[in-house]
């Protein structure tokens, strides 16, 4: 097996180091604290989650539920993906069918047994989400009556501030802070909108979690994490070569994880990454995702081409709206920089930092390298 796994969590032998964020981040919960982990993307967010639920110490005192709201854009969506997540993630308890028949009321489940374990199976479909006001109540009221605390974690959590009801917001606010028995933890990557859920005083979530910053990995422990595993297998990667990855991709796991997957795999026993190995490897990743990058590109107007290949001349800039970068990059107006910048962002091309606005696909940056620059 590739030990540089990418997308999933295996176990903790395949799992880098963050030590002090596990230990983190399970004392909050421990204690009784929400939590708003935030991040960049792709920065291991998910990763330290399903690590903490897989620590054996925590299965056993925490039923532990995970799932992504980045795809919801309504309550109703919200509400479909946390049910789910329940059902998925609870039907092996016992009396788990006679629980959610007695607290969902609100939907017309479809109930099953699979033949092959004896399980039970619940068919839910998004048009089932009628009420998702009350759904989302009831959800959370049988979490709450669970034998074990819960803790759930949503990642992308700021979703939530873009929903077309004026009022999910506080409405989620007010169920959720009337459950004693549920541990949150909202993952995000978008920490201008984190912030304003969460530190600006007209929130409802104002000051209702404790804030937790995922930073890179240590450069020192990932490279001798990276440097075991090749050694395991009778390969070797050099420090600098290491290093170079590591600095290219800003210490952002899965890019970084990407690029060392397809160097174990293209090195054989006995040898020795090199300088060219990584060039081809970098070189063909950019060109497996060329196809779907020349059609982001086309279904852009010219005005956000043009602001998305000055950022990436630029690396990341503070104000993309200002008189002087739109003069030194030759774009049409202010105004039209701004709606493009706001419309890059609203797509996820462009990610918002504490530096500035950056593209947020380090492979899509080096294409456009490649092929503009």
């Amino acid at each position: 097996m590739n030990p540089f796994v990418v997308g999933t969590y295996i176990s903790k032998e395949y799992f880098c180091d963050r030590r002090v964020e596990t230990e983190s981040l399970e004392e909050h919960v421990r204690n009784g604290r929400n939590v708003v982990l935030f991040s960049e993307r792709r920065m291991g967010k998910t990763g330290l989650i399903q690590h903490v639920f897989h620590d054996l110490r925590i299965k056993k005192d925490f039923h532990c539920l995970y799932f992504d709201a980045l795809a919801c854009g309504t309550l109703q969506e919200f509400t479909f993906a946390l049910s789910n997540s329940i059902f998925r993630s609870l039907k092996k308890e016992s009396g788990f069918l006679e629980k959610i028949s007695s607290f969902f009321r609100t939907l017309k489940l479809t109930m099953s047994v699979d033949p092959n374990n004896g399980s039970p199976e619940v068919s839910l479909s998004l048009g089932d989400i009628k009420q998702p006001e009350k759904t989302i109540e009831e959800a959370f009221s049988f979490l709450d009556s669970l034998d074990k605390p819960v803790i759930l974690a949503i990642d992308e959590f700021q979703k939530i501030a873009s929903f077309k009801e004026a009022d999910a917001t506080a409405l989620l606010r007010g169920i959720i802070q009337t459950k004693k028995n549920i541990r949150m933890i909202y993952a995000g990557s978008e920490f201008h909108l984190l912030s304003e859920l969460f530190v600006q005083g007209r929130s409802p979530f104002y000051q209702s979690a404790s804030m937790m910053h995922l930073n890179p990995i240590d450069k020192k422990e990932y490279f001798l994490f990276a440097e075991e595993k090749f050694r395991d297998s009778a390969k070797t990667i050099p420090e600098e070569i290491f290093y170079r990855i590591y600095t290219r991709f800003f210490g952002c796991t899965w890019f970084i994880q990407s690029i060392l997957n397809r160097l174990y795999s293209v090195t054989q026993e006995g040898n020795v990454v090199s300088e060219e190995m990584l060039g081809k490897v970098l070189s063909t990743i950019v060109q497996e995702q060329g196809v779907f990058y020349r059609a982001l590109l086309s279904d852009l107007s010219l005005n956000q081409k043009s602001l998305l290949l000055a950022i990436a001349k630029e690396g990341t800039v503070e104000n993309p709206t200002s008189t002087a970068f739109v003069k030194d990059h030759s774009l049409s107006s202010v105004s039209s920089a701004q709606s493009s910048a706001r419309t890059l962002l609203e797509r996820g091309i462009l990610q918002k930092n504490d530096r500035g606005l950056r593209i947020y696909d380090y492979f899509f940056l080096e294409w456009l390298k490649k092929e503009y620059f």
